[in-house]
């Protein structure tokens, strides 16, 4: 099996902020500009849109199904973390459905998850070891990549927008799971949502105190995000609304 394959990967580690993580979100950044650009201009006809948005969601699921085969291969497949129960890959597969059905229901919750949730794992990655070009890297950013990339479309494709009430569909939601992920936690003996314990690697949670201190600092901290994620498309949309209508 060859290294980027391998289980055993003795390739370059996965460094916070290095080379190949910076050039990487610069990359995932720089398409989501792109295709906003494009979704906004004049060459975005009806089966262009259609073309990108089926894309994409044909690309999440292959990257999910990529990463649970290499797991399986590998032998490194287990319950207690490999279920897509993980914010991030319930998004991944939520937007799929969002993509296909342009569910503006979705849309409300996977903005801020996208938003707030994605951008975060990006920015901290769960990695360990798995450095690029191993799958385990190419298949994390991809899938949280793309992702941005679906809400990116939504927003600029079918304009779309976020409002107060989107906020609080999306909190409710990550609330009404909330409970069984926990149980889903003490059935498994897992970590999902890192209810049980921190993360291994470096994350923003390692300032937030001990368990479970840092759980209800996530909620403050993560529903200040949402609000600051809305605050674009609600900042003076008053004034914004009679402007338009004035011209």
């Amino acid at each position: 099996m060859p290294d980027w394959l391998s289980r055993d990967y003795v390739g370059p580690p996965f460094v916070l902020f290095g080379t190949a993580h910076l050039g990487t979100l610069a990359l995932i950044v720089t398409s989501c500009l792109l295709l906003a650009w494009f979704c906004r201009g004049p060459a975005a006809t009806p089966p262009h849109k259609a073309a990108i948005r089926y894309g994409l969601a044909a690309l999440l699921p292959a990257t999910q199904i990529a990463w649970d085969g290499w797991q399986i291969v590998a032998g490194v497949w287990t319950i207690d973390w490999s279920l897509p129960l993980h914010i991030c890959q319930l998004a991944q597969l939520l937007s799929v459905v969002m993509l296909l059905t342009r569910s503006r229901r979705l849309f409300d919750v996977l903005y801020f998850w996208g938003v707030v949730g994605v951008t975060q794992a990006l920015l901290t990655p769960n990695l360990s070891m798995h450095g690029f070009p191993h799958i385990a890297f190419l298949a994390y950013f991809l899938s949280h990549g793309v992702t941005l990339l679906a809400v990116t479309y939504m927003l600029t494709a079918e304009g779309y927008r976020p409002g107060w009430g989107s906020l609080g569909r999306s909190w409710l939601a990550l609330h009404l799971l909330l409970p069984l992920i926990v149980l889903v936690n003490l059935a498994t003996g897992g970590n999902y949502w890192f209810l049980a314990h921190p993360p291994t690697t470096p994350s923003l949670i390692d300032y937030l105190g001990p368990w479970p201190w840092y759980i209800p600092a996530i909620e403050l901290i993560g529903l200040g995000l949402f609000v600051l994620a809305l605050l674009p498309f609600v900042w003076n949309r008053p004034a914004r609304a009679k402007r338009r209508m004035a011209q």
